[in-house]
């Protein structure tokens, strides 16, 4: 995929691309930014509709200006659409010389709907969470999991799971994100991937034979933290948090992981403190007055990947099941930013506007 030799509006692999000068839209604030590039919050051309505005800087070092987890992020979110997956609406390219680009690296920019925060600033912040808003939380994590069942995200933490303005949980950033590959044997994928604080201790050994069990190991942590408000595995390092994980749920093993000595890392924890026995289960108990919710995240974090429960199972767990009540709306967890009305965006809106459909 060359991006940077596509014409006005071209089609490449089921995507449109819009090559479109910064005049197409009026950057309201930047909300934050990294190694990656930038993401402001936007005004469309229409004057009332706000977006967000993920601005990806170009890499000279890659073979086409991007690095494999931006074109990753585009083709995944591409063929996703559910209410608890984040929307990619548009995909515009900026920089051109003559309708085409120049062969200076463009500037590749996502379009994507505009959320109010994330999960992170709601354990921060000072409103409390109740039992409800919690289950709506878990519920709309899980059932965003469960439609993505085919693909691994392997960074699923607090700063990921976004809320709109609609009082939705929405996961985000697919960058890291692989399609499972169930046809081939012998499957390997990139090994260290994630938070070291959410990530399952088959990743943090290095292992690259994992699945998307490995993202309900991140849920077990974060719904354990959305009651403590407090990460269940502290630490900076990954021998800090095999040091924090196994003080809680006992010391890895070949017992307890098959193979663990032909993971890279079994060093890490080779010469840690033995405890036999795991004390998930008081732990949790000490912290989390819900029986139900205690019960849910232990069948969650278990160090077999196959004893791990399933998106789906987790959601006819009576923790969800035994109290059906309607969903909360989660936007009132979150502080207003900005002081103007934020309309819902919506993919059809832009078509008067000069912005390309992103086609499944």
């Amino acid at each position: 995929m060359i991006l940077n030799s596509v014409k006005d509006n071209t089609a490449v692999e089921g995507i449109n691309f819009n090559i479109c000068s910064p005049c197409s839209f009026e950057k309201i604030a930047k909300l934050g930014g990294g190694a990656y590039g930038n993401v402001y919050k936007i005004l469309l051309p229409d004057g009332k509709t706000y977006a967000a505005l993920k601005e990806i800087k170009p890499r000279r070092e890659e073979m086409f200006g991007f690095s494999t987890s931006t074109v990753r992020e585009l083709f995944t979110l591409a063929k996703l659409e559910h209410e608890n997956i984040i929307k990619l609406v548009n995909v515009c390219i900026e920089g051109r010389q003559n309708g085409v680009c120049s062969m200076i690296l463009p500037t590749l920019m996502f379009v994507m709907e505009l959320c109010k925060g994330n999960l992170r600033e709601v354990l921060r912040g000072s409103i409390i969470v109740t039992e409800a808003q919690r289950r709506t939380i878990m519920s709309q994590c899980l059932s965003g999991l469960a439609y993505i069942m085919h693909i691994i995200h392997r960074d699923l933490k607090p700063d990921n799971l976004l809320i709109s303005y609609d009082g939705v949980l929405k996961i985000g950033d697919l960058g890291l994100a692989r399609f499972k590959v169930t046809e081939a044997k012998n499957v390997h994928y990139t090994p260290f991937i994630g938070t070291v604080n959410y990530g399952s201790p088959e990743i943090l050994l290095g292992s690259t034979d994992y699945d998307e069990s490995s993202d309900m190991w991140s849920v077990g942590c974060i719904m354990a933290e959305l009651y403590t408000s407090t990460v269940l595995f502290p630490g900076s390092t990954i021998v800090e948090v095999f040091q924090s994980m196994c003080l809680i749920c006992g010391s890895i093993t070949n017992g307890t992981i098959a193979g663990i000595e032909t993971n890279k890392n079994f060093c890490l924890v080779e010469n840690l403190p033995q405890y036999r026995i795991s004390t998930l289960s008081a732990h949790l108990k000490t912290h989390i007055s819900s029986i139900l919710a205690c019960s849910l995240i232990e069948r969650i974090l278990r160090y077999n990947k196959t004893q791990r429960l399933t998106a789906e199972q987790a959601l006819n767990d009576l923790y969800f099941t035994l109290n059906q009540a309607k969903d909360e709306n989660l936007s009132e967890l979150l502080q207003e930013r900005f002081n103007f009305d934020v309309f819902q965006l919506n993919r059809h809106e832009f078509n008067p506007f000069a912005f390309t459909k992103v086609f499944r």
